[in-house]
């Protein structure tokens, strides 16, 4: 989805606020429920893309990508930092992350 923002005028006027809604949007669907972890929800109900949550807490978008779909544990410190960048206290963020890891 980012390479598509980035193709069809993310340098546009306004681009980012658009961005952010429809990020909004997508964390309140059924969809989003549905397919999406716990994680992936609260950094779209923040308007974030993974490439802005990774510049945010100093990481790569890949890494974000490979906690989100629980490919990896990630470390404490990279948890607290994801609390902090998405105002969700840590522990309810490692708690929704540990029940929902397959």
């Amino acid at each position: 989805m980012s390479d598509f923002f980035r193709a069809f005028g993310s340098n546009k006027p306004g681009w980012d606020d658009l961005a952010k809604s429809a990020r909004q949007a997508l964390a309140q669907s059924t969809i989003a429920e549905a397919r999406l972890s716990a994680l992936a929800r609260a950094r779209l109900a923040k308007g974030l893309s993974q490439s802005q949550l990774a510049q945010l807490i100093g990481t790569s978008q890949s890494h974000i990508a490979r906690i989100e779909a629980h490919s990896i544990d990630p470390q404490l410190g990279t948890m607290e930092k994801i609390a902090t960048a998405l105002d969700i206290p840590i522990d309810q963020l490692v708690v929704r992350f540990i029940d929902e890891r397959p």
